[in-house]
């Protein structure tokens, strides 16, 4: 299979994939778990932008590590941030072709 058209990924994007993609993230990310959809949204934009651009695994990890203590104002925890960035990115590299 080839990966998605940058057409392609904004179709899926718009029918079904930010849906998708707040349902892995409140799945795997505890600190969004309980978040309002406003906020789910505004996180699932971002970390798609980050996977979109082809980011490794490293810089999902830590952009979910400054968006937990910055942004939520909760304490560090960078193994469960590991371990939801490794399900987003397994959700997304599925997604894309």
């Amino acid at each position: 299979m080839r990966p998605r058209s940058a057409y392609e990924w904004r179709d899926f994007w718009r029918d079904s994939g930010e849906l998708e993609l707040r349902g892995v993230l409140k799945a795997s990310w505890p600190p969004v778990r309980d978040t309002d959809e406003e906020t789910c949204a505004w996180l699932a934009t971002r970390v798609a932008t980050l996977l979109g651009s082809g980011a490794p695994l490293r810089a999902l990890v830590a952009d979910l590590g400054r968006i937990r203590v910055h942004e939520l104002a909760l304490d560090p925890d960078p193994r469960v941030d590991e371990v939801a960035a490794k399900r987003i990115q397994t959700w997304f590299e599925a997604e894309s072709v």
